[in-house]
């Protein structure tokens, strides 16, 4: 039929008042309103699925934001504790190797030693201060988290070379002061000053790094030690930065007369033929005690030339602290829009939030606040405990282990108020063998209702659940980790 006579043939039916005829016909209002419902339905659930498969995933990425840091967080912490020691003393209240006066004491070089004694007059391997993160910076805070989790973390305190595996021969000590300071010029030819001075051009900064790890505008003294040919010690406390009366030179380390110097792609360097590397100490506080002075136990002979060695030493501080930090030691603004469920003002830090800080101390005991790092967001426990050598024959070891649970034991070895509570020479911080860390850190928001108490460990419990308020919890991640202290194998004092 053509189009024409169809047009005809719907044209007579439409006068006739009858409907036209169509291939197709269209849904009636019945049909369109339950395929409506069934797309609903199906849409909902495909929403319900979605939003939980959101909410998932948004829990499991916090809680791996979680796990890694605190891995690079218990790593950090175990790099430092290889080095408790290193190149350093055990306890320098009670080190036998220290040279010192006749009948005199460890701390007979310290000029000062009220000032020093914070410091290098407690320097030791470990100190460890029970609940002192929490006594410093937690407690009374705007959200007491510790106070309502049960937890009260510790501050701890470290000490060896922390920046070099490497003792510098010395050259020379200088026998006219200037000022305060004290010049010691080391060897340009050894092995570890090479190293130094294939740096080229960047020699003077990297010596300085080495003994003064702190930018150069930064004053503060660190702690040297001085190794004499009879292998006694003694700890010295450099001067500050540009301290040493003329101002040009590269503060308390560095290396003078470098022109034109370079390095090369090999690492190889020129212009360093006449380098002087140099140390400035500040003999107005820690004196370099003579052989004469000293008698049978130990001192610097002649100008020391050739026959003793200085390496750095440094405390780091480990503890957990509020996101503002503490007026000695603040940590950088922190901006955050929303976090632990609760709006806040923009540069304001989450009141919630506490951080686990690694932090540089000066040779006077306090935090170099330009040094710290929050190396873990969100920690919420910090703890120690200690296996130590109770002996009194180093033939016959007696190594006891002590748990997280027992406080009272593990205080005894490494406190700061050693030498105040009259400790025995078979305790103190130079008998601890490993020690036991716990670190603790959790989600950054809350994402559970219920706890999950753990009863059965005592107080060396895992933490699975960190309350925030009455309601929420945050999910935590626990991580225990030993470290053996291999440079106190042989600490029998």
């Amino acid at each position: 039929m053509t189009a024409r006579a169809l047009s005809r043939r719907v044209g007579r039916r439409a006068r006739r008042g009858q409907p036209a005829r169509c291939g197709q016909r269209g849904f009636t209002l019945i049909e369109l309103m339950i395929a409506l419902l069934a797309g609903l339905i199906v849409a909902m659930g495909v929403v319900g699925l979605s939003r939980d498969a959101t909410h998932t995933f948004h829990e499991e990425m916090r809680g791996s934001a979680a796990e890694a840091a605190l891995r690079t967080a218990v790593d950090r912490l175990r790099s430092d504790l290889q080095r408790a020691g290193f190149m350093s003393t055990g306890n320098i209240l009670l080190d036998p190797l220290i040279a010192k006066k006749p009948g005199g004491s460890t701390l007979d070089n310290q000029l000062d030693k009220a000032k020093l004694l914070p410091g290098l007059g407690q320097l030791a391997s470990i100190y460890r201060v029970p609940g002192g993160s929490y006594n410093a910076n937690l407690k009374g805070a705007a959200v007491d988290l510790s106070s309502l989790n049960g937890v009260q973390p510790d501050l701890i305190q470290i000490s060896g070379n922390m920046t070099s595996t490497d003792q510098y021969p010395v050259q020379l000590i200088a026998q006219s002061p200037v000022g305060n300071c004290t010049q010691i010029l080391l060897s340009p030819t050894s092995p570890a000053m090479y190293r130094v001075l294939a740096s080229g051009a960047a020699a003077p900064q990297t010596l300085h790094d080495i003994f003064q790890p702190v930018p150069t505008s930064d004053s503060r003294q660190f702690i040297v030690r001085l190794v004499d040919d009879t292998g006694h010690t003694q700890y010295l406390v450099t001067c500050a930065y540009s301290g040493n009366g003329s101002g040009t030179n590269n503060g308390a380390a560095g290396v003078s007369n470098v022109t034109g110097a370079s390095s090369s792609v090999d690492g190889g360097a020129s212009g360093m033929q006449n380098a002087s590397p140099y140390l400035w100490i500040d003999t107005s506080l820690t004196s370099i005690l003579s052989a004469k002075a000293a008698g049978t136990n130990g001192g610097v002979s002649g100008f020391c030339a050739g026959v003793c060695w200085v390496n750095p030493v440094q405390i780091v501080q480990w503890e957990i602290s509020l996101p503002s930090g503490t007026p000695q030691d603040p940590e950088p603004p922190q901006d955050e829009s929303i976090l632990a469920g609760q709006p806040l003002t923009p540069t304001t830090a989450d009141p919630a939030k506490f951080d686990l800080m690694r932090s540089y101390v000066d040779a006077f005991g306090a935090v170099v606040s330009d040094t710290s790092e929050i190396v873990a967001e969100y920690a919420v426990d910090l703890a120690f405990a200690f296996s130590v050598d109770t002996s009194t024959s180093n033939l016959l070891p007696n190594v006891v282990t002590y748990g997280f649970d027992d406080p009272n034991d593990n205080n005894i070895w490494a406190y700061p108020n050693v030498n105040a509570a009259g400790i025995a020479a078979a305790q103190g911080p130079q008998r601890i063998r490993a020690v036991r860390a716990r670190v603790v850190t959790r989600t950054s928001q809350p994402d559970r209702s219920a706890n999950i108490p753990v009863s059965n460990f005592g107080a060396q419990e895992f933490m699975y659940r960190y309350k925030i308020d009455a309601t929420d919890y945050a999910r935590a991640r626990t991580m225990v980790t030993q470290v053996a202290l291999a440079n106190q194998a042989r600490n029998f004092y």
